[in-house]
Formats: structure tokens, sequence, C-alpha cells
């Protein structure tokens, strides 16, 4: 049996709440507790995170960062068989992130139809930047964006409906919005929609439908269809099980800061799946990963850190500190 750690499973715009067999009894076991438990509480996202976090392993949630749910990034993919769960969005994308203008100045063009102006204004009040947060605003924005065909306001549509946001929570809108957007590349929605069919969300479970479409995200460079599909691999989801493959996406993404894929790395190299144990590497990675604020990864780090060496340890935080020079 593998080992009882999790590997967090972090989807585009949607971070899965996957669910994996972190437990004390069988893989099998607990896979199908839950199963059963998501069955019974799915309507609910906010039950099923209180309950994941409660009776899986507990996760942190990840506040701030790289246009990542505010990372609102969960994930929780044990090592053993998983269950991908319900998705969690992202911030939703901006269209105009490297631009400085104002909340007025997008508002100025929103209101004469352009519809990154709409997408942009939209994100601000989705979150509350630069203008008091207002859902209601949020999903007015975006629909427009979303009636004139623009990917990110589609998508953004898509996450206000899949949680409810201003909404009534829908998720087959949700899913149709995300594909829309999916189809036009968008690696977000690609990333949303993989996460909707892993969990069963609005349409049946396919793995091979989430797999096609965070491989989509992944081969356009996106860390967070990388890591994805990394625990696709490692766990046997809709493909044969392939440490080697999982751990190509998970470097993947750790190599460009992905918190959640260098836990992910960081638990393969010590326990030697895909590739002699190697506790070095293994805490440089679960390392970098605390440094981001996975808590989880800090206490694997750690607790790793009790079986090594003082010159082991003094190897792995000069690689950690190289890693991004």
């Amino acid at each position: 049996m593998l080992s009882t750690d999790r590997l967090t499973f972090l989807t585009g715009v949607g971070a899965i709440v996957g669910t994996i067999a972190a437990g004390q009894c069988s893989t099998n076991a607990r896979f199908n507790d839950v199963n059963a438990r998501i069955g019974e509480i799915r309507t609910d996202l906010r039950g099923i995170d209180a309950w994941i976090r409660d009776h899986v392993t507990g996760h942190p949630t990840n506040a701030g960062g790289t246009n990542a749910v505010t990372q609102l990034a969960y994930g929780v993919v044990s090592g053993g068989a998983g269950a991908p769960g319900s998705a969690l969005p992202r911030d939703p994308t901006d269209d105009r992130r490297d631009s400085d203008e104002t909340p007025e100045q997008l508002r100025a063009a929103a209101d004469r139809g352009d519809a990154a102006a709409q997408t942009g204004l939209g994100a601000m009040y989705f979150f509350g930047r630069g203008v008091p947060r207002d859902d209601r605003e949020a999903l007015r924005l975006f629909r427009l964006a979303a009636e004139q065909n623009n990917a990110p306001g589609q998508n953004n549509l898509g996450v206000m409906y899949r949680d409810g946001r201003g909404v009534p929570q829908d998720y087959r809108e949700a899913v149709e919005l995300f594909r829309l957007a999916a189809e036009h590349g968008h690696v977000d929605a690609q990333n949303n929609l993989g996460a909707m069919y892993a969990g069963g969300w609005g349409v049946p479970q396919d793995y091979g439908e989430a797999i096609k479409w965070f491989r989509l995200a992944a081969e356009q460079g996106d860390a967070g269809g990388q890591n994805n599909l990394g625990i696709m691999y490692a766990d046997g989801l809709g493909v044969p099980q392939d440490y080697d493959e999982a751990l190509m996406w998970f470097r993947r993404a750790a190599e460009q800061g992905h918190a959640d894929a260098q836990n992910n790395l960081g638990i393969m190299c010590r326990d030697g799946r895909g590739l002699p144990q190697d506790y070095v590497c293994a805490h440089k990675w679960l390392n970098l990963a605390g440094a981001q604020g996975r808590e989880d990864a800090r206490q694997r780090r750690d607790a790793l850190a009790g079986e090594m060496t003082a010159e082991q340890i003094v190897a792995a935080q000069a690689a950690a500190r190289a890693a991004f020079r």
C-alpha cells in the first residue's frame, strides 16, 4: 500500500478537492467511504470542504497567489487511489493582468462595451481589489463579457455559477460556460472543465475527459494543469498508473513555483516513486512548498529531517535556495 500522504490536486481556475485514500484502513475502503460521503453532500461545497478537512486529513487554504483561486487552492490527493472531488475557483482571469488601469479607467472602457475591461473590472469586484467586493456587479460584468464570446468572461461566469456567488449554484451551467472558454484554448477554463469531469460535477464523472482537458492546459505550460495531469498518472485515474509520467509533470509545475506540485514532487522523492528514494530532493521540494504556505509540506519536511544527516539537510537547504535563482 502506498504512503497515506496526499498529493495535492490543484486545477486550473479551479482547484480540485481531490479526495483520496488517506487513513487507517485499506485504500479501497477509504476511497469508497470518501466517495459515499461526497455523494451525500455534493450539493454543498462548503459542507464538503469542511468534511474533508475534518475526516480526510485537514488541508490548508492557501490565500493569495498565482492567479489561483487566490489560490483557493485545495486539493487533496493522497498517495493511494484517488477520487477527485469538488472544484474551487482561482482568481477569475483578468484579461488585463499586466495593466495598471484604475477601476475608473476600466469602468469607462467597460461602459463602451470593451469585453476585456468588463472582465478585468469584474475580477476587481469579485475580490474587492480597488473597489468594494460585490458579487452581483462581478456577475453582471462577467456576463456582459461572456455574451461577447470573451473566453475569460465565460470562464469567470462559470466560476460564479459553480460556486453560487451572486447566483444560485448551477454546475451544469458552469460546465457549459467552462466548455465555451476551454474550446477557445483558455487554460483556466480547461483546468476547470477537467475538474468538473474528474469530480462528476454537472456531468457524469469521466476521468478520460478530465485528462483530455488537463493535458490541453498542461501542454500550454500551465502549472495547474501539469500538476493535475501528474496526479492522474500518479494515482492511475483514467490512465495506467505511471510514476515516470507523473514525475515529469510534477517537476514541470514545481519548477514554475507551483506549491502543490512542489509538495507532490517532494512526496515522490521521499517515497521513491518513479525514482530512487532521495531525502535531499524530498526535503528541498517540501521546503519550497512550505515556504509558500503549505503547512502540511513543512510538517513532512520536519519529520523527514529527523531521518537525515546534518550533511544531507545542509545540501537540501542549499538546493532549495538555488532552485529559483
